[in-house]
């Protein structure tokens, strides 16, 4: 289960996320993420499968936009979990924050064949003090 360390042992007031893809595609909704036929672009519909992001913050969901930074605040009294991390001898405290992602309904025959991938990049924003 993905989760979020803010580095202060999720005392920080607040965190910002902001989830983004790697795909080009200027028309499509922003509360779309998409992965991408390799060796062509976003823009052509054909070329992508779409999908939405939802974040699952404190026990509830929120939707995500694309490159849109969602303010989580609360953490230093939301749930928490022990987490070890790589390079750290002892557990350190993090926010659970599972995602799911959800892929559009599309006829097979409406996407060109081959091969598909993308990248989803979480960027955290940590910080003691108020936004």
């Amino acid at each position: 289960m993905p989760a979020l360390y803010d580095g202060y042992n999720s005392n920080s007031p607040w965190l910002q996320v902001t989830l983004s893809d790697t795909a080009n595609a200027p028309t499509r909704p922003a509360d779309l993420f998409s992965v991408v036929k390799t060796g062509s672009t976003a823009t052509d519909p054909r070329n992508r499968i779409d999908y939405r992001v939802a974040m699952r913050y404190n026990g509830q969901p929120l939707q995500v936009e694309n490159k849109k930074p969602i303010t989580l605040t609360g953490v230093n009294t939301a749930l928490i979990r022990p987490v070890t991390l790589p390079g750290f001898r002892v557990p350190v405290i993090c926010t659970p924050t599972p995602l799911d992602l959800t892929v559009l309904p599309f006829a097979k025959a409406s996407k060109t064949a081959g091969r598909y991938s993308g990248t989803l990049r979480v960027n955290l924003a940590a910080d003691a003090l108020a936004p």
